[in-house]
């Protein structure tokens, strides 16, 4: 979760402040929108959008991730309003193959 929140302990998503959309008006994340033309009803290019403030891209929005706790799911997708992206919601997963369901690879480097 801390990585989700890019450094701030109070985040409720990936990015600054609570709204989906920045200061100049641009969408924060992919997500389902209503009353607009532009909605993407697929994933987006991982560099879509800002990344938080640890460089991470589409941690809410976009595919929604599978955690290693089985059947749950955090982020929200491409296929959920706004509501569900927050970091802290969650939903149950029933393991099929989805196109709005993924995995992030993380791994640690280590210098000597």
């Amino acid at each position: 979760m801390s990585a989700a929140k890019g450094g701030s302990s109070s985040a409720k998503y990936s990015w600054e402040g609570n709204k989906s959309k920045d200061n100049k008006g641009l969408i924060n994340c992919n997500y389902r929108r209503t009353n607009d033309d532009r909605v993407n009803y697929y994933t987006v290019s991982i560099k879509t959008y800002q990344p938080n403030g640890f460089g991470l891209y589409n941690i809410c929005g976009n595919v929604a991730e599978m955690l290693q706790d089985k059947n749950i799911i955090k982020g929200g997708s491409w296929l959920d309003s706004i509501e569900n992206l927050s970091i802290d919601a969650q939903k149950t997963y029933d393991g099929m193959a989805m196109t709005s369901v993924g995995f992030r690879y993380f791994i640690e480097v280590v210098e000597k």
